[in-house]
């Protein structure tokens, strides 16, 4: 089981093909009945898919393996890998905010959604106002794509904010 574990991560990078992947997971969960050991394994596979994103900005299959991870665990133990990918998250956010970077805050909403975690909050009022606030000061500097990222990802968050609205 250990050999399979080890291949399945030290083997990997950011070009292999999901469905190899997706394979091997397959086979060592198939193989794998120690409740301890797919929980462990489904903590690497985060971990792998956190790389990914963060090291590679590779979203798609990041969010490719954390769905994965979630289905490694026995199911008495996927409220802790969940909470681990919930805690990931907060950390992707918290990342993308202190780097200003803010294309990557719409592939944290979209991948919250594909993962069914759409009830996570990231984005608190302050943040919500600053954006609105770096948006208008962009705008007035004749920074417009900036303007336009960050009044366009504030709609995400609130469709009907009329000042995003008024600035795009």
């Amino acid at each position: 089981f250990e050999k399979i574990e080890t291949l399945t991560f030290t083997g990997l990078n950011p070009n292999h093909e999901m469905e190899s992947v997706t394979a091997c997971i397959n086979l060592w969960c198939s193989l794998e009945t120690s409740s301890a050991a797919r929980l462990n394994f489904a903590k690497k596979t985060l971990l792998l898919a956190e790389n990914l994103w963060m090291n590679e900005q590779n979203y798609t299959q990041a969010v490719e393996l954390f769905k994965k991870a979630l289905t490694i665990p026995n199911i008495d133990d996927q409220p802790i890998v969940t909470k681990n990918l919930e805690n990931t998250f907060f950390r992707l956010h918290k990342r993308a905010l202190d780097e200003d970077r803010i294309v990557e805050n719409f592939h944290i909403l979209n991948a919250l959604k594909a993962l069914k975690l759409n009830y996570i909050n990231l984005y608190d009022h302050q943040e919500k106002m600053k954006l609105i606030e770096d948006a208008s000061y962009f705008f007035a500097r004749h920074l417009y794509e900036k303007a336009y990222e960050r009044a366009s990802f504030l709609l995400m968050l609130e469709p009907e904010n009329l000042s995003a609205n008024r600035l795009l």
